[in-house]
Parts: C-alpha cells; structure tokens; sequence
C-alpha cells in the first residue's frame, strides 16, 4: 500500500499529465524510503500515468473547423478587427494583452545569438591554437627546410584561420541583422512605445559613423514609429511620447540621416524649431570654447611659434639700418626669417584648428549629456 504522503505527491507530479525524469527519481526515492516494492511501485505510477494523460486528453479543447482566432474586447465581449488598440463599441483600451514585452523578447533573441557567436568564436580561436602548435611541431622537425618558406606556411595558415573567424563573424551579424528585420512589431502602443525606446538607442552610439548594423536599427525604428503612428491616431499623448523618442535620436544622427522616418507635420515643425535652436547653442558654445583655448597656453604656443622668426628680422633690419640699406635688410629677411615665419604660420594654424575641433566635440558632448 502506497503511505498518504507518496499517493499526494504522485499526484503533484502527475498533475500536467507528464512525467519528468527529475519527477520519476523523487517518487522512486520516496517510495523506497517507505519500503514500497519499486518494481509494484513503478507499475502502479505507469497506470497513473496513462489515467492522468487520458484525463488531460478528455479535457483539451476539441478542434474547430473554423480557421484563425477571433479576438473579443474582454469588457462588452464584441468582435474585435486587427491592429485595434481600443474596441470599436464601447472604447475599452487593450492593454499587457499578447505581445507585451516584445523588447525583452527581442532583446533575449539577440543576446543568444550573441552568447552561441562567442561560443563558436572561443572554440574557433581553440581549434587555431592547437593548429598553430601542431604545425610549430612539424617546423621544428624538419628544420633543414628553407625559414622563408617555414614563415610562409605559417603565414598562409593564419590567414585561412583569421578568414575562417570572419566568416563566423559574417554569419552571426547577418543573423542578428535578419532577426531584427523580420522581427514582428507589436500591436499595443505600450509595447510599440517600449520597443521604440530599445530600437532608437541601438540605432546610434554617438560615433559619428552608421554601421550595418545601426542602418537595420534604424529600418526598424521608423517601422515602429510608423506603426505606431497608425495604431495611436486618436492619442496625442502617445504620439507625442513616441515623437520625443524620434525627436531626441534625429538630434544625434549625422546629417545624412536625420530624415530617415517621416513625421506628422505638426511633430516636424517643433523638432525642426528645436533642431535650430540646437545648431544656434551648438554655434555659441564652438565660439565660446574655441575663445578660451586660444587665451590658454594653447594661444600661447601660437605667439611663441613667431617668436624665432620675429627675432630674426628685427635683427637683420637692426644690422642693415645703420648701412641704411633697406633693401638687402628685406632681402634678408625673406631669406632667413621668412622659412621660421611660415612654419610658424602652418604651426598656428594648426594648432587653431586643433582649438576648434576640441571645441566642436566637447560642445556636442554637453548637447547630448
């Protein structure tokens, strides 16, 4: 006889209808810790088993001949049409319904690609190893061989083995590049406002430069947003929260890009009256930079660059003021003061232009920060 204690826990574990391995070896462990027959026991747990998954068979949902899903508002219980974020009847608001947390998901999809291109990657950089050693033995064992030839075979297997790397790497990124592509973009604006967010800040790191990758973040932005767009039309609120994420990405983009979605007139013409305002700040703030590095010891370095050429001439037109001879005095100075005076020239001028470009990053850190 099977003790209370082993008949509930049975049925705990039979009560989805599946047994699991890890299940089977709890029970058979109690079982015996009750001095229970295992081989009784175990026939006993097969027709609970087969009583369990005739029982969950009995109560699944017979199947329909209808094709697809209809969708009912949870409030009045009406039909419910695709791409609806509110029902149509009594204007009840879906919300957490479906595909709720699409950005974790994606994210999720994206950062095991990421973990199985690194596992390949480190067992690819193992296999190379172990390669480069094998062949180091060889080489060392026949060293009657010509070196040059010794360092070519070397060479021309690194490069098999770093080609055979970026191939991995090609392979992962085209993945990671289709899986955001071809990714399904969600149906309530609190997932799309979510997902927005994710895409907008992988779609620029700030550098200046739009990789592949950022150009199908970028592609999926404006999906989102478009979506987005349709999906809210009777929603300022959330437009508007969706355009401030458009908004504060078009201010980081390079120039090239910045109308790479399109936008409702009445959101364009305020981000276009902000964008002003921040190439107007951005201006002030070069010319103000700039201003203080060359009244630094930067705008120092610029006037002692002249000095050697300054001196130069003033001691060429001291020589030949007293000969009057103001000719050769100029003669003079072109000769031997004029190559200190344009290195000088070229020294400031670049360091000037070194002045501005700092200028110009530092003010562009604080726009963003």
């Amino acid at each position: 006889m099977l003790t209370p204690e082993l008949e509930q826990l049975i049925q705990y574990a039979l009560a989805d209808g599946v047994l699991t391995p890890k299940e089977r070896a709890v029970l058979m462990k109690k079982a015996e810790a009750a001095g229970v027959d295992l081989d009784e026991f175990e026939m006993i747990l097969e027709a609970k088993l087969h009583e369990a998954k005739k029982a969950a068979a009995a109560a699944a949902p017979k199947a329909s001949n209808k094709e697809g899903e209809v969708k009912k508002c949870p409030h009045c219980g009406s039909p419910v049409s695709s791409f609806r974020t509110t029902c149509q009847e009594c204007g009840h608001e879906f919300r957490n319904v479906e595909a709720i947390k699409s950005a974790a998901v994606l994210f999720e999809q994206i950062q095991n690609l990421e973990m199985e291109k690194a596992r390949e990657l480190a067992l690819h950089e193992n296999n190379k190893n172990k390669q480069l050693e094998a062949l180091a033995k060889i080489q060392v064992n026949a060293r009657g061989e010509d070196s040059r030839k010794r360092k070519k075979e070397r060479d021309d297997l690194i490069w098999n083995l770093n080609k055979a790397a970026r191939a991995i790497e090609k392979k992962f990124n085209e993945a990671k590049a289709s899986l955001i592509k071809l990714y399904a973009v969600p149906n309530t604006k609190e997932d799309l406002l979510e997902i927005l967010s994710m895409a907008a800040a992988a779609a620029y790191d700030n550098d200046g430069v739009i990789g592949d990758e950022e150009e199908v973040w970028l592609q999926k932005t404006d999906q989102i947003y478009q979506k987005l767009l349709i999906l809210a039309s009777d929603d300022p609120t959330t437009i508007n929260q969706g355009t401030r994420m458009i908004a504060s990405l078009v201010k980081r983009l390079p120039q090239k890009y910045k109308q790479f979605t399109r936008i409702p007139k009445e959101q364009y013409d305020n981000i276009s009256q902000e964008l002003k305002l921040q190439a107007k700040e951005r201006k002030i703030a070069i010319r103000k930079k700039t201003l203080s590095y060359v009244l630094g010891w930067r705008g120092l370095v610029m006037i002692l660059l002249f000095v050697p050429g300054v001196f130069v001439a003033l001691f060429m037109i001291i020589i030949f003021s007293e000969e009057e001879d103001w000719d050769s005095a100029m003669v003079f100075c072109f000769i031997y003061a004029g190559p200190f005076l344009v290195a000088a020239s070229i020294g400031a001028f670049k360091m000037y232009t070194m002045c501005i470009n700092k200028a110009e990053e530092e003010a562009d850190n604080d726009l963003l920060s």
